[in-house]
């Protein structure tokens, strides 16, 4: 799973990527500003059976006076057989 995200906060912020009752932890990166995008590999998950499952983005730590990030896009790939 990759995202492509944007922040300009100097505080910690940290979120969640749940899909296929998978959880995957992330923190944000600041890219030094809020149009500033880069993409980010933040991690691999399994899913088991095929269909149609929803991603599910969850803030776990906000900045105080900020927003949590901007966002892109979210990749999900194939991983080689």
């Amino acid at each position: 799973i990759s995202i492509s995200q944007a922040s300009a906060s100097d505080e910690d912020g940290k979120y969640e990527i749940l899909v296929a009752g998978v959880r995957l932890e992330t923190a944000v990166v600041n890219t030094g500003g809020q149009d500033r995008y880069q993409s980010f590999v933040n991690g691999k998950i399994q899913i088991s059976s095929p269909g149609i499952h929803k991603v599910w983005l969850q803030p776990t730590l906000m900045p105080r006076d900020d927003v949590l990030f901007r966002l892109k896009n979210l990749g999900i790939k194939k991983a080689a057989d």
